[in-house]
């Protein structure tokens, strides 16, 4: 079988390309990092504690960048790293993606075992969250019904790019859920640029019930003249349902409500499957909960035979539900030892 996808199916792999050479378009970005490494804070705690790598604090710095797309566009991202980071070699990064109801901020749960770039930046790797187009601090289309899965897989791309010619990057993982795992699959796409792909959460081709791809599910997003949708506090009830933790609860209710783009709704409203796993060609892991009420029995099975050429590794945490990393301490525990056992063993 052809290890690229056809020129009509998606983007082909680039021919070793160096991460040197993926600065192109941000000739007038400034990096905010060199700034914070010729700090008085980062200057005292390497005097106290040297550069060998097994000495190096684990104070967990963030970054934010406005990282320029086409168009005069540009993607809000949140960069978390230790000082690790930058004296491993290989230098490692990690691109995490959400769902269509939640900003970028939503990995970074302030509570222990549920903040997963604080997690990845402790084991040394750069790692990046991001709002989507039309979601928190991106770009925001006057019409969100406009935002397209294509034109969100080419920004992130973009980053993908930003990331490997600022911090000097081979390869970028992707560990996604939902809709980011659909994108994270186009990406894969990439060989030279992505080193592995964690899906979870995701719906591909088999829901376990027609809500929304129904007319009434169309006519909903249709209520909305801007094409951005409402979600109030307690639309995010139904995720809460097997978590305990009242932290991680209230968190979710302070920081994710608002205004969406139904651009990304009408994706799956146009029809299943609304993206292709099988342009993959990076290793992949579909990870999910056992207790998911999203898709059908049968649909992670599915995902994982379709993915790339040869298919992808497919574990089902047998006490999880929709969304693991935000239930119990348990389940949130094991969702995290099986992404970093795949991306870092």
């Amino acid at each position: 079988m052809s290890q690229e996808p056809s020129p009509t199916s998606g983007p082909r792999i680039s021919n070793g390309t160096a991460w040197h050479l993926d600065g192109a378009g941000f000739e007038e970005v400034a990096d905010p990092a060199p700034a914070l490494l010729d700090s008085p804070e980062v200057a005292a705690a390497l005097a106290a504690h040297g550069e060998r790598l097994p000495l190096l604090p684990a104070t967990v710095y963030s970054l934010t960048h406005r990282i320029p797309i086409a168009e005069g566009r540009h993607l809000h991202v949140t960069e978390s790293f230790t000082l690790k980071a930058w004296h491993r070699w290989p230098r490692r990064a990690a691109l995490m993606l959400g769902g269509p109801v939640t900003r970028g901020s939503y990995w970074s749960i302030p509570v222990p075992g549920y903040d997963g770039p604080a997690m990845m930046a402790e084991r040394g790797f750069f790692a990046y969250t991001v709002d989507y187009l039309g979601v928190g601090e991106s770009y925001r289309p006057d019409d969100g019904n406009t935002v397209t899965l294509a034109d969100n897989v080419a920004a992130l791309r973009q980053i993908l790019r930003y990331v490997r010619f600022f911090r000097a990057v081979p390869k970028v993982d992707v560990v996604a859920e939902s809709i980011g795992g659909a994108m994270a699959t186009q990406l894969a796409a990439d060989g030279d640029r992505v080193r592995g792909c964690v899906i979870s959460t995701i719906l591909y081709k088999t829901l376990a019930h027609q809500l929304i791809v129904s007319p009434e599910w169309t006519a909903f997003l249709n209520a909305f003249p801007d094409g951005y949708t409402r979600n109030p506090p307690e639309s995010y009830d139904k995720f809460l349902v097997n978590t305990p933790n009242e932290q991680v609860r209230r968190y979710t209710y302070d920081t994710q409500p608002g205004g969406y783009p139904a651009g990304p709704f009408r994706w799956l409203a146009g029809g299943l499957p609304y993206f292709d796993p099988g342009l993959a060609r990076v290793p992949g892991l579909i990870l999910v909960g056992k207790g998911d009420f999203v898709p059908g029995p049968d649909d992670p099975h599915d995902l994982a035979a379709d993915y790339g050429t040869d298919g992808a590794k497919l574990v089902i945490l047998d006490r999880a539900g929709h969304v693991p990393r935000i239930q119990s301490e348990e389940i949130a525990a094991s969702y995290w030892a099986e992404v970093f056992n795949f991306i870092d063993p």
